[in-house]
């Protein structure tokens, strides 16, 4: 007669064989197994969301918001997933780019969104997926689909439904700057405010855009600040901080009006609070007759998870 054993999640050192003369009984029989069952229970339990890759994906220039989307998933070396019946070990052979026909269910990618991609199995084989479903807190799996759909990376699209060019490497994301209407990634146009005043990066330059995802916490910021009038030598500051904060900035800049006209700019990376926001201030001193007008803008180079 057999019963079930239910497996301790455990590596323990010590060996247990049988030797000569040893009874044959359920006991000396089982214990062996029994060692073997709770260390598999232990592997089970540490490969359980296991991803083997370089984590590094891509956007590169020139997708579409229909066909290819030139978002391209690097080569994977393993990922634990459930098929269903059993937990399995996958892997991707090569660097694969995307499609809409046959990662996205043949749509059309929507613009202003974010769109997060996933391993999962298909037909017993590793599939891909691009999905509107966000991650669970973890960033580990796909909300509601624990053990079937890994999560890997996301990107976003712009007014159009083109995926914005872009590079991640370890959770850290810079857009391509240089490759995009700078429009697009603007978070902050021609302000002046000397008081704290708030600046949502997940908003974006146009409302419903967001350039930052809602589980992340950091940003990568270029401040560029544009000087006018005949003030040579007067200063003008930058003060930005995570909102609520008051007892310092977390990046400040300062510079000279070295002419009638003066523009300079500044990257940065500052934490940002639940709304993915933070506060800017100008601030001016060493004027000898008035201030200068000077007015910022900022701009969303990135993001860390």
């Amino acid at each position: 007669m057999s019963t079930s054993y239910s497996a301790t999640a455990e590596f323990t050192d010590s060996q247990t064989v049988l030797v000569d003369g040893d009874a044959a009984s359920a006991d000396n029989l089982n214990a062996a197994p029994k060692k073997a069952l709770d260390r598999c229970a232990m592997l089970r339990a540490a490969t359980d969301g296991l991803l083997v890759w370089r984590n590094t994906a891509r956007v590169a220039t020139g997708g579409a918001a229909s066909g290819s989307t030139a978002v391209y998933v690097p080569p994977i070396e393993a990922v634990s997933l459930h098929d269903g019946t059993t937990w399995k070990a996958f892997s991707l052979g090569s660097e694969t780019q995307l499609t809409t026909a046959s990662h996205f269910s043949g749509g059309t990618l929507a613009g202003d969104t974010w769109y997060y991609v996933y391993a999962y199995v298909s037909g017993s084989a590793l599939a891909l997926q691009i999905s509107t479903d966000a991650p669970d807190a973890g960033l580990i799996w796909k909300t509601g689909a624990t053990g079937t759909h890994r999560y890997l990376f996301c990107f976003h699209t712009d007014s159009s439904g083109v995926p914005l060019p872009m590079r991640m490497s370890s959770g850290r994301y810079l857009y391509r700057f240089s490759a995009i209407t700078s429009t697009e990634l603007r978070a902050l146009n021609t302000a002046s405010e000397v008081t704290a005043t708030d600046v949502i990066l997940a908003r974006g330059n146009t409302a419903g855009r967001e350039l930052i995802p809602a589980f992340a916490r950091v940003a990568h910021v270029r401040i560029s600040l544009v000087a006018t009038g005949n003030h040579v030598d007067d200063q003008v500051s930058v003060f930005l901080t995570t909102k609520p904060d008051t007892t310092a900035s977390a990046i400040r800049h300062d510079f000279y009006i070295a002419s009638t006209s003066h523009s300079d700019e500044r990257d940065g990376w500052i934490e940002t609070n639940d709304s993915r926001t933070i506060q800017y201030a100008l601030s001016f001193s060493n004027t000898d007759a008035g201030d200068p007008t000077a007015t910022l803008s900022l701009y969303v180079l990135g993001f860390e998870t």
